[in-house]
């Protein structure tokens, strides 16, 4: 039976410590690989905690890939690779680019003929009634108020303001669990002016492997560098590992926490193989973390990230803080490894800081004082309730029972399936563009998985990436009716719009 002390969990919570004692002991072979783990209710009896509690813990535990929950079986601890320098959380330490261009060459049409849209699924433009602007507005005026004419006017250095990078590195350590010194992060107007710094400091001549499906935008960004991409399929687990040693690449960019379009949470295994991958036989790999939608999971602890377990200092983290905000600024940020940080300190002339010094103080405020986290807070709570309410609208609709929908568990998008009978009277290879036609003839933006992907084809059902982030409460059903009849049109059901 596994025994551990509650009493010694310090800040953490019950699920919290029990998630973290247990990862620490399967990380470390303590609980040897395939070991069935006791079930909920007697492990609950043992520790003298809920059996809500224990399954709060094995339910993180089965989202980060070290438990495997087999029906009517139990929970079964995972086997994992052998890491080359892992590092792993211990019981006392500490707890636990963003999508903004829109691909949507429907949306984009609709608007050149004024169609208005019910709702636009290819953007991850955020509900503007949420944006904090009384918390801005102070943040703005108490900046001008209070800050010296010098540090709003004069030049920053080329990372970005101190008192910035500072505010970011606590906000790292308290959301995300990373220990972080503000020496290693580098600000920058958005992701596009970070990707440059990256190639820059590792090198035009470097290949770059990138997960596909993945983010469009980011192939013709590392293209437009100068560097050679190569694009490196999925499976369950996330990036393939074999496919990329084939690839040849020298620099593997990937989405663990939540990867767009699919929802792929990397699993534990993937992540020591990825890991063992950037140390095997040369010092010059890396993996690029992009933490999109890292901290918006809506059940449980956030899956943690590649940095924290990273000992041999090969991640390259990379956060935005302009999800929602872009109104306001426009400010991305990265973590680079001891190696990189001096490498950008010592060319430090050859860059300039792409983000204006009033925004900066700005933003350090508002992170200084919670205002960016509470706002954050509140977009979680919104996310989760919108995505449950449109989730229940489609089941319910005409089509619900062809619907099929992955990554739920967190992020602003999901993927929405759509089932077709072998009588369907459109072929395969043209029914996602058939349905996403026949959606923005009535006023909804579809974006299909298609369009997601770079080396080759989708195959098998339809699917489409349903970013959500947007979306009016108030006609979901609206929504889901248009949505419901497009497919039900091109699958060969009788259609119901005018």
């Amino acid at each position: 039976m596994l025994t551990y002390d509650m009493t010694q969990r310090g800040s953490h919570s019950l699920y919290e410590y029990l998630y973290l004692c247990i990862r620490h002991d399967i990380a470390h072979g303590t609980i040897a690989p395939h070991e069935k783990l006791p079930s909920k209710r007697a492990l609950a009896d043992h520790l003298g905690i809920s059996v809500i509690t224990v399954e709060a813990a094995y339910s993180q535990l089965v989202a980060e890939g070290y438990v495997l929950a087999e029906p009517r079986r139990g929970y079964f601890a995972c086997e994992l690779a052998p890491a080359l320098q892992a590092k792993e959380v211990t019981h006392q330490e500490s707890r636990c680019a963003p999508v903004t261009e829109n691909h949507g060459r429907d949306a984009g049409e609709s608007r050149q003929r004024g169609i208005p849209l019910l709702a636009d699924f290819t953007t991850q433009a955020t509900e503007t009634d949420l944006f904090p602007y009384d918390a801005w507005a102070k943040t703005m005026r108490h900046t001008l108020a209070e800050e010296s004419a010098a540090s709003l006017v004069s030049e920053q250095a080329p990372a970005g303001s101190w008192r910035l990078r500072r505010a970011i590195a606590h906000y790292l350590q308290g959301s995300r669990g990373m220990e972080v010194a503000p020496e290693r992060i580098v600000v920058g107007a958005g992701t596009q002016a970070l990707y440059s710094y990256i190639v820059h400091l590792i090198g035009h001549d470097r290949t770059f492997a990138v997960e596909d499906p993945g983010y469009p935008y980011l192939v013709g960004t590392y293209r437009a560098l100068g560097v050679t991409v190569k694009p490196v399929p999925l499976d369950k687990e996330g990036m393939n590992i074999e496919a990329l040693r084939v690839s040849g690449a020298d620099i593997a960019q990937l989405m663990p926490a939540h990867q767009f379009p699919t929802g792929i949470v990397t699993s534990a295994q993937r992540r020591r193989d990825l890991l063992n991958w950037a140390r095997e036989d040369r010092t010059d790999r890396y993996l690029i973390e992009d933490d999109y939608d890292g901290k918006f999971r809506f059940a449980g602890y956030p899956i943690s990230t590649l940095y924290t377990i990273d000992a041999a200092d090969r991640t390259i983290y990379i956060g935005a803080l302009e999800k929602g905000l872009a109104a306001a600024f426009c400010i991305g940020y990265m973590v680079l490894p001891v190696n990189l940080a001096d490498r950008f300190d010592q060319g430090a002339e050859v860059y300039a800081n792409t983000v204006s010094p009033l925004d900066q103080v700005a933003l350090a405020w508002f992170l200084e004082t919670g205002a960016y986290e509470r706002y954050i807070n509140r977009l979680r709570v919104h996310a989760r309730k919108a995505q449950h309410a449109f989730v229940k609208a489609l089941r319910k609709s005409r089509v619900g029972s062809r619907l099929f929908f992955e990554g739920l568990e967190g992020g602003m998008h999901f993927m929405m399936r759509v089932h077709c009978d072998s009588d369907c009277r459109v072929a395969p290879d043209k029914r996602e563009r058939a349905i996403a036609n026949e959606a923005c003839r009535h006023g909804v933006a579809l974006m299909p998985l298609s369009d997601c992907y770079v080396s080759h084809a989708h195959t098998g059902d339809s699917a489409f990436v349903m970013n959500y982030s947007a979306l009016d409460l108030t006609r979901l059903d609206e929504i889901a009716d248009v949505i419901a009849d497009a497919i039900a049109c091109v699958v060969g059901e009788s259609c119901s719009q005018k």
